[in-house]
């Protein structure tokens, strides 16, 4: 029954026989909302908001992101495993952390870097 209905809707509407047209979002009445909100430049990306926020150091292994202290803003729970040599990325919000005893972070206009120093400071010397 759905099957007729749909061959119904598509032979008598004017579209070509496609049913990703009775969508309507082929033929340009919707637009695409990112690129549009894209184009204002007075906004940040979420991408470059998210690099604003410094890498995270955590002393563990694992780390249980949330994204936000408030549990109806966050998301499910993730745990993440660290490695000692690179950030550890949450694949929902981006938030980067970082395992180590000292963490130097650089930033510029694009970019935050965050490294693991396994130096020891002794009497303000490196050793």
């Amino acid at each position: 029954m759905a099957s007729t209905l749909l061959k119904t809707l598509i032979k008598s509407s004017n579209l070509p026989s496609s049913t990703r047209n009775l969508c309507l979002l082929n033929n340009g009445i919707v637009s695409n909302h990112t690129a549009k909100w894209m184009q204002d430049t007075s906004k940040k990306s979420p991408m470059e908001l998210i690099n604003k926020v410094p890498p995270i150091k955590v002393e563990g292994r694992i780390v249980a992101c949330e994204g936000d202290s408030d549990p109806a803003l966050g998301h499910p729970i993730e745990f993440i495993c660290l490695d000692l040599k690179e950030l550890a990325v949450c694949k929902y919000c981006s938030l980067r952390y970082v395992q180590g005893e000292l963490v130097l972070i650089f930033s510029n206009c694009q970019y935050s870097v965050a490294i693991r120093m396994s130096y020891v400071f002794n009497d303000n010397c490196l050793v």
